[in-house]
């Protein structure tokens, strides 16, 4: 096999994590509805080049993977996550980011909205007879890559994200997926159209489990609360807190869980979560607006990813009384709504300088000092 066929999307060292003895690992397949014990941790959660033959892209994941791994363990040893501003800050927001945007789970979403978005433009068109067009699948040589590197830019977007660590103190551990970065807006939770978490959207929270006993969270601070004010760390003393946690899991899986321990009852996280799971990769949605000049109706096409609803309550975590209220004002409208449209704009501005040359893609906070620009 050549060295560099098998690509792995979610790294061996985050796995081993959740792993007794570094080389194996619990698994429920949520097709197959089984528990696998002490499969081999080496074969999960990989293809064959995944992201091209290029060996270039793996050997930049591994170098990066190398730091994440130090900011995770000193965050597993501590509690306490990385100060705001910092070094292992800003790779800790970029490796969360770059997650995300590296499963197959986000390569399958990315060819779904891309099939559907081009059979609907297609669709008035004149296609030979004797063709059916849902015969095919259209996408890209590799999608992998294209989600990759649509999301690698945009990890400034997350710098104004407030980021704290839960720690488990229950019974139930948490679990982790072949999926494990969780988007979730509980603000914005009652509206079932569009994306309610994108990169600069307002109430977005992101999840991550790192290990059984902690989990990342990065949240909207105007209009989060998360434990007390002046504390990092968040203490987890409830299990249903755990399990809550557990079920986006659960929703966000392709089609393995991953777990520590085999007295956690996985199979009852299961029936709790699979009305939540979503059968859809991406929406597409078609707007009619008022008719042109030329008397045709105009159409404008929407497309999202499909966000994970489970009706999410947890005892640590509240919506503001502020935000409560604007979300009271905005329920009858449709507009999405930017959390922080200042440092949207300086990342716009970012961009333009990286494209001229004054800047690399990872200079974004040295772009903020020098202008002395604030968000």
């Amino acid at each position: 096999m050549p060295q560099n066929k098998r690509q792995h999307f979610v790294p061996r060292f985050y796995l081993r994590r959740f792993s007794k003895d570094r080389r194996s690992i619990n698994i429920w397949n949520i097709n197959r509805r089984i528990s696998i014990c002490n499969a081999n941790l080496k074969n999960q959660c990989y293809g064959d080049y995944f992201y091209g033959k290029d060996p270039i892209v793996e050997q930049a994941l591994s170098t990066m993977e190398g730091d994440a791994a130090q900011v995770l363990r000193s965050i597993g040893e501590t509690s306490v996550p990385p100060s705001f501003g910092s070094e292992e800050h800003q790779l800790l927001v970029f490796s969360i980011l770059t997650q995300h945007g590296r499963t197959s789970h986000m390569a399958d979403e990315l060819e779904d909205v891309t099939d559907k978005l081009a059979k609907y433009l297609v669709k008035d068109s004149r296609i030979p007879q004797g063709i059916d067009m849902n015969a095919f699948r259209i996408g890209f040589e590799e999608p992998g890559l294209r989600a990759l590197s649509s999301v690698i830019p945009l990890y400034p977007l997350l710098f104004d994200l407030t980021c704290k660590v839960l720690l488990n103190k229950t019974v139930t551990d948490f679990v982790t997926s072949d999926n494990p970065v969780i988007f979730y807006n509980q603000l914005m939770s009652f509206r079932r159209y569009g994306s309610n978490t994108g990169l600069a959207a307002k109430g977005l929270q992101i999840f991550l489990p790192i290990d059984p006993r902690h989990m990342i969270v990065l949240y909207d601070e105007d209009v989060y609360r998360v434990g007390d004010d002046n504390n990092k760390t968040v203490y987890i003393d409830r299990s249903r807190d755990a399990e809550q946690l557990n079920i986006l899991q659960f929703c966000s899986a392709s089609e393995n869980i991953y777990f520590r321990d085999t007295p956690l009852d996985v199979a009852i996280l299961h029936e709790k979560a699979k009305n939540f799971r979503s059968k859809m990769r991406s929406d597409l949605q078609v707007v009619a607006t008022d008719r042109s000049l030329e008397g045709k109706q105009r159409e404008i096409v929407r497309s999202s990813r499909v966000a994970i609803n489970t009706d999410l309550s947890l005892t640590f975590l509240t919506v503001k009384f502020s935000a409560r209220e604007w979300r009271r004002a905005f329920r009858r409208k449709k507009a999405s709504i930017i959390r922080n449209p200042k440092l949207l704009d300086a990342f716009e501005e970012f961009q333009t300088q990286v494209e001229e040359g004054r800047y690399k893609q990872s200079e974004f906070l040295e772009f903020l000092q020098e202008g002395r620009r604030r968000f």
